[in-house]
């Protein structure tokens, strides 16, 4: 089973699994194999408590989480951080933050799209993949994480290729992926 979800269905997703791990559901989560979330307005927390349940359960097979996050998106990740309902710890969105965890996890992995380190690392791939995640002069480009060619062309290959997408091995070639987000370099008021 494969996943794709954007914005607030990261939210759903990432809920549902938790609620599948709460209710012993192993084999479905052994049958899921890839998670896409684009743009995610899930509480940073949320995530990581999902992430720990499923760790909890020591599946044969656990799902990789592929967290899609683009700095261009940071008019919306304020407003759902400040605005949208409060939870305990860590109330800023994976979509904006990735997971925040201390070290990294062997399934999770943020790309940020409009980073220029990870979109070079993409144009050096075969065949080299052309990400953005800011389409020049347009302030809303919430939706550009699947209406850019080239985005969609990166998913395509995590779902249909997934032997090229361990996240463990793409971190430890001779060509590491830059994953991760940097920390915001502004925040609103500034």
């Amino acid at each position: 089973i494969d996943i794709v979800c954007h914005s607030l269905g990261s939210r759903v997703v990432v809920r549902a699994l938790a609620l599948a791990c709460k209710h012993g559901r192993k084999g479905l989560l052994e049958r899921l194999r890839t998670v896409i979330l684009m743009g995610g307005s899930e509480y940073v927390v949320e995530a990581q408590l999902m992430v720990s349940r499923i760790e909890e359960f020591k599946l044969q097979s656990r799902p990789n989480f592929f967290n899609i996050v683009s700095r261009e998106n940071d008019v919306l990740d304020f407003l759902g951080e400040n605005f949208g309902p409060k939870t305990f710890g860590n109330s800023q969105v994976i979509g904006h933050n990735g997971l925040d965890i201390e070290g990294r996890d062997d399934h999770w992995i943020d790309l940020q799209i409009d980073r220029k380190a990870l979109q070079e690392w993409m144009e050096r791939q075969n065949p080299p993949i052309e990400i953005s995640g800011d389409r020049p002069g347009n302030v809303w480009d919430h939706w550009y994480y699947y209406t850019h060619e080239g985005n969609m062309s990166l998913y395509n290959s995590i779902l249909r290729l997934p032997w090229k997408w361990v996240i463990p091995e793409l971190r430890r070639a001779s060509d590491p992926i830059p994953d991760g987000v940097p920390r915001r370099w502004w925040t609103f008021g500034d």
